[in-house]
């Protein structure tokens, strides 16, 4: 029982942003996870994720999932 309670008070936080045209049509989806200090956002329209962003405290990683390419930046971040 104690490590359920220890599991449900470390989970994390998704939120789902969409984006409507004037004609109620969805243009984009953003979803954002976060737990711990790290955030994840994906974004595309639908449910497949075309790009992601990861923030891992002291490095931030872009993924294109379209082109199969990811840009690590982890020096010189404030």
């Amino acid at each position: 029982m104690l490590l359920l309670l220890s599991s449900l008070a470390n989970a994390g936080v998704v939120m789902d942003m969409v984006t409507r045209n004037t004609a109620g049509q969805e243009t984009d989806r953003t979803k954002i996870y976060s737990q711990s200090k790290k955030i994840r956002m994906e974004q595309g329209a639908g449910d497949q994720a075309e790009s992601s962003m990861i923030f891992l405290g002291d490095e931030f990683l872009y993924v294109d999932h379209r082109d199969k390419s990811y840009i690590v930046m982890d020096e010189g971040i404030l």
